[in-house]
């Protein structure tokens, strides 16, 4: 809304010189105060998220939830970041990759799927931009933990890396659901964004590693448990059970139905051509 003040000048020469001088003096003080209102107002309809840039700024970056589901929803995306990060480096550090490279895979693994789910929600600024501070904690975690494995002389064995995956998937299973429901998409599409966000990270860490992704040929449920963790996360939700309760029982199920399939050692079965 554009509001316009017009100032006659006074026509008749009798009111004199000074009289004209301090209404043109009044009406550009005006201007000049509708100029600042103008620029606060438009500062105002800035989002917080991108004049603080900040880690409260996530927070209020989420519109209509309670502040608990806020928190626990930031809570699992950190989770699932740290999961998916440890495991990426978990995984380069036993192929021998240098700094840069676990650093990278790590970094990768951990913001791969939350960066395409963002990209497909047309959601800015994606969440790892958000949060530069995870950034700078992710590549210091990369550049230490080598050196704390070779010290305490931890084996890294393949097994190594399945907590920590398992713990990213339920984490990001729930949250990405979670995030596209309040979006806007539709079940089915939140639910695949649950998918992408829990199984993208882990598909490209193992891809830079020059291994078949897991998700696709260890014949274990991995994106069948995060399909079913979101359509749990749709059904609590049409329950209308509290955001943080519907979130934090979606990821956790995943997590223990994944590490409940790594023990007993489910298999889905094997696609065969006759």
């Amino acid at each position: 809304m554009r509001a316009q003040v017009l100032v006659s000048l006074p026509s008749d020469p009798s009111l004199g010189p000074d009289f004209s001088a301090n209404l043109n003096s009044l009406n550009q003080q005006f201007v000049g105060h509708a100029r600042v209102a103008k620029w606060q107002t438009r500062w105002l309809q800035v989002p917080v998220s991108a004049r603080t840039c900040g880690f409260k700024s996530r927070l209020a970056h989420v519109r209509g939830i309670p502040i608990n589901a806020q928190t626990l929803i930031i809570s699992l995306e950190i989770i699932g970041v740290i999961g998916f990060a440890l495991s990426g480096i978990i995984e380069a550090a036993r192929k021998q990759f240098d700094l840069v490279g676990v650093v990278m895979v790590g970094f990768i693994a951990a913001f791969g799927g939350g960066t395409l789910r963002d990209v497909l929600l047309d959601r800015r600024p994606f969440f790892w931009v958000e949060q530069e501070f995870w950034v700078w904690a992710l590549i210091a975690i990369g550049l230490v933990l080598p050196f704390f494995f070779k010290s305490q002389h931890i084996d890294l064995t393949e097994k190594a890396i399945l907590i920590p995956d398992a713990i990213g998937l339920g984490a990001f299973a729930a949250g990405g659901t979670h995030i596209a429901l309040i979006s806007g998409a539709s079940p089915m599409v939140a639910v695949l964004m649950g998918v992408v966000t829990a199984t993208v990270g882990g598909v490209l860490r193992d891809v830079l590693v020059n291994e078949v992704p897991r998700a696709f040929h260890d014949h274990q449920p991995y994106a069948v448990l995060a399909f079913t963790g979101g359509w749990l996360v749709v059904l609590l939700s049409y329950l209308q059970i509290p955001d943080s309760l519907t979130v934090l029982i979606g990821s956790v199920s995943v997590v223990a139905l994944r590490l409940i399939s790594i023990k007993f050692g489910w298999e889905l079965k094997r696609w065969k051509f006759l």
